[in-house]
């Protein structure tokens, strides 16, 4: 185990409106604001969305997609990949009958609105390829 004390930095809330994708929204805010490290979660409609959840016997993901859903929860983060801005997100999604499903938050299209917020970082999250799992993971020194 690792781990790294971060300082908290500033708090801010985004909202995102119909039709918008929300990953793609969230890299223009952060490049806008110069943020290189955070915490997320998230609360609204989703019109659209792709979840999944990695399977380690095939070592890929698995995804899936959900329609006319309530993000029920939401949480991640924000780091830097190669100079890029990676959004870690897994997300619990409620379908118009109260079923729910979830995992790792590939995309979403926002139905009706989706409420944002950040919690930036002193420090830098950085991701480095994970030579096992091939997967990109946080490196904390």
């Amino acid at each position: 185990m690792k781990s790294k004390k971060l300082k908290k930095g500033d708090i801010f809330v985004v909202r995102l409106f119909k039709e918008e994708e929300m990953f793609s929204k969230i890299r223009e805010f952060c490049t806008a604001e110069g943020i290189t490290s955070a915490s997320l979660t998230a609360i609204g409609a989703l019109k659209k969305a792709t979840l999944g959840f990695f399977n380690f016997e095939r070592m890929k993901y698995m995804k899936f997609e959900v329609e006319e859903a309530e993000i029920a929860s939401c949480t991640g983060n924000i780091s830097i990949r190669e100079g890029e801005i990676v959004i870690h997100a897994h997300a619990v999604l409620s379908d118009m009958k109260g079923h729910c499903h979830g995992g790792h938050l590939f995309e979403a299209y926002i139905g009706a609105t989706a409420e944002i917020f950040f919690e930036t970082f002193s420090f830098p999250l950085e991701r480095v390829k994970d030579d096992e799992t091939s997967l990109f993971l946080l490196h904390l020194g």
